[in-house]
């Protein structure tokens, strides 16, 4: 089971590094297959298509935000602050590759293509509901509904930004955040 978890994680990092050298479009599963020296099968084996690909580079970032939510410091902070901090976290290993994580998003908001569109709305909802979540968002509906929309609302905005952020460590990210955050509270969205 390590090994398959291994074998699919060595595949997503070569399938980036290897568009960062080209694009995410010109990407095809066969080089990749061949700069690990394994078969198309054994990367079917973990991965259906480079849809799912980009899925599990998404999944870090997922499970980067998490894993800042169970340490000692995240508890002692407000909720204004670890939602700040989950975003940061959650930006943090797409950081690496950003360029590739920007035609990674465009490949899947070409036109015609609702097989990939769907799904990346369903994406952001789960990891809006993750974010919510670690944070300990307690509203509920109607509220929750506003709350989850406001939360929806930054994370875009704030990925968006992310996406074309060339500033030092991504500062116009992090103000851009920092403002919408500071929004939300005094509108009593994030509690």
């Amino acid at each position: 089971m390590q090994q398959q978890t291994d074998l699919c994680h060595s595949i997503v990092d070569q399938a980036v590094v290897l568009a960062s050298r080209s694009s995410w479009e010109t990407l095809r599963l066969h080089d990749v297959a061949i700069a690990l020296n394994i078969s198309l099968s054994d990367i079917y084996l973990c991965f259906a298509d480079k849809e799912q690909i980009i899925d599990a580079w998404f999944d870090r970032a997922d499970r980067n935000m998490l894993q800042l939510s169970e340490t000692d410091h995240f508890a002692r902070l407000s909720v204004v602050q670890q939602v700040e901090e989950l975003m940061l976290a959650w930006l943090a290993p797409l950081a690496t590759q950003q360029i590739v994580t920007r035609q990674m998003i465009l490949s899947k908001l070409e036109p015609g293509h609702l097989h990939s569109q769907i799904p990346a709305l369903i994406r952001i909802s789960r990891t809006v509901q993750w974010l919510r979540e670690a944070s300990q968002q307690t509203s509920r509906f109607p509220v929750r509904a506003i709350d989850e929309t406001v939360m929806t609302a930054i994370y875009l905005r704030t990925f968006c930004c992310w996406l074309t952020d060339r500033t030092a460590d991504f500062q116009q990210t992090q103000q851009l955040l920092n403002k919408q955050l500071k929004f939300a509270k005094r509108f009593g969205f994030v509690n």
